[in-house]
């Protein structure tokens, strides 16, 4: 299956000549098996839509949402799927996607049984190594129930404000519990610190009213270690000046089960302005953080995908060129060598034509496992450049050292021993050539840049193709390779 830039485009496929496309042209989209099914299983309607706004993959929960099967929708254009209205009404933030930028924006939603929903919608461009917009990512979350919550809470404030500017404080007890039914409050009278709490809060805190009685002490002694000094420092602050006060905080129930929750609070006073009591609300937020939590490991996910090479799961052009500037500049603080190596199946081209594109494919994946199984280090980052291409970058490494390891892959692939009838260069086996380049940044000598150094292994590995292929390159080897 060709990736998604080259089905919008017609680029060649991974067995066309190098010099067609440039490597930061060709990126392949598609998605393993298991990212497909972790993304099918996230809450959010998640789709990617290329640069011509055709539908190349959408998610269970977006296909439910526009009422489509995958069979449907993919292919579609983003037009034909949301209909006219819809379309025109998105269509700037969708031209400002495919500019570069990052939209985030609110929908309102006229749900199938008649609701009204909030969406929040995200489109984030999908860049090829050399920045040029591929597609768009589209991330739909719904917020209704998040933005309810807000528009309640908001009414109870105001409520709570005007209740407690205009009735007594027994009245205003009594009026708050009322407005925030299925929320605890609680109450710490001054000076004698006594704690009140209501039914919530016992239900909150995993306790019974027959079996516990509440003091300040014992109920801070509830929260994590890490969160009671803020607890106590906020009550000390409202006992002493009146200080309002808005905490989050972990709940460590006897049962060793933990609630995320949210407690805020604020004094009473006397007319001479002194402290008489503290007045709270308490919320438990779990579901809402593990929601939170949940979004989060999507979106990281999703980030994490956007790196890998979709045939191989090796690291993609993207990742090598943010870890290529990376560790250039740890190299120039260090003092250290920084090697890469370039790898290039030989004569693949006449691979694909001699046994297919799908044998070409699962070739590439096995000689890719080959080649990631040579690495020794945490550090050291194998990637696909562009169809048949490869390349290792190796920080903290000579030039005989990349040369040795370099080496090693060469004769792991020729070990393989796959059949290559138009490799007469390789024995008629499947093999590969290698080009080299070290050097040590240096702030003295500024034309010498990572690009160069790219450059420089390039150039070796035109030099291992032109003496005779399945062999390494390197400046070291340069007169060996010449007499050859």
């Amino acid at each position: 299956m060709a990736s998604l830039e080259e089905e919008a485009h017609g680029s060649a496929g991974s067995g066309g000549m190098a010099t067609a496309v440039r490597p930061a042209d060709r990126t392949d989209s598609r998605l393993p098996p298991s990212h497909a099914d972790l993304l099918a299983s996230v809450p959010n309607l998640i789709a990617y839509y290329d640069r011509d706004q055709v539908c190349r993959y959408a998610n269970d929960a977006y296909l439910d949402f526009i009422d489509r099967s995958a069979g449907d929708a993919v292919g579609c254009s983003m037009r034909s799927l949301l209909g006219d209205e819809v379309h025109d009404g998105v269509l700037p933030y969708v031209e400002g996607a495919l500019a570069g930028e990052k939209q985030v924006f609110d929908r309102r939603t006229r749900l199938r049984n008649g609701a009204l929903a909030h969406k929040l919608v995200d489109y984030s461009p999908r860049f090829d190594g050399s920045g040029r917009v591929l597609g768009i990512v589209v991330s739909i979350s719904d917020v209704t129930p998040l933005r309810d919550l807000m528009e309640r809470s908001r009414r109870r404030e105001a409520q709570l404000e005007q209740s407690l500017a205009e009735r007594n404080e027994a009245n205003a007890w009594l009026k708050l519990a009322e407005l925030i039914a299925g929320v605890g409050h609680w109450t710490v009278s001054l000076p004698d610190y006594k704690v009140t709490w209501s039914d919530e809060i016992y239900r909150i805190y995993g306790l019974s009213p027959e079996t516990y009685r509440p003091d300040v002490e014992s109920s801070i002694g509830f929260y994590h270690p890490d969160d009671r000094r803020r607890v106590q420092a906020a009550i000390a602050q409202a006992a002493r000046d009146g200080t309002p006060f808005d905490v989050s905080l972990r709940l460590v129930r006897e049962d060793g089960e933990v609630r995320h929750v949210r407690s805020r609070g604020l004094a009473t006073r006397r007319p001479d302005g002194r402290p008489t009591s503290i007045f709270g609300v308490f919320v438990d937020v779990t579901e809402q953080r593990e929601a939170e939590i949940t979004l989060r490991r999507a979106n990281d996910r999703l980030d994490e995908l956007a790196h890998i090479d979709g045939l191989t799961g090796v690291a993609n052009r993207r990742r090598y060129d943010d870890a290529l500037d990376r560790e250039w500049r740890s190299a120039l603080r260090t003092g250290r060598p920084l090697s890469v190596a370039i790898v290039d199946v030989d004569h693949f081209k006449a691979y694909n034509d001699t046994y297919g594109h799908q044998a070409g494919d699962n070739c590439l994946r096995a000689l890719a496992s080959v080649l990631l199984s040579v690495t020794r280090r945490p550090y050291d980052l194998l990637a696909r450049l562009d169809g048949e291409e490869f390349v290792y970058l190796l920080p903290a490494t000579d030039a005989e050292g990349a040369v040795a390891m370099a080496e090693r892959a060469r004769a792991e692939i020729e070990a393989l021993m796959f059949d290559h009838s138009g490799n007469p260069d390789g024995g008629r086996r499947v093999s590969v050539s290698i080009g080299v380049a070290t050097c040590t940044p240096d702030r003295s000598r500024p034309a010498r840049t990572a690009q160069t150094l790219m450059s420089s292994a390039d150039k070796m590995l035109y030099l291992a193709k032109r003496a005779g292929r399945n062999r390494v390159a390197s400046v070291p080897r340069l007169r060996l390779l010449q007499r050859a």
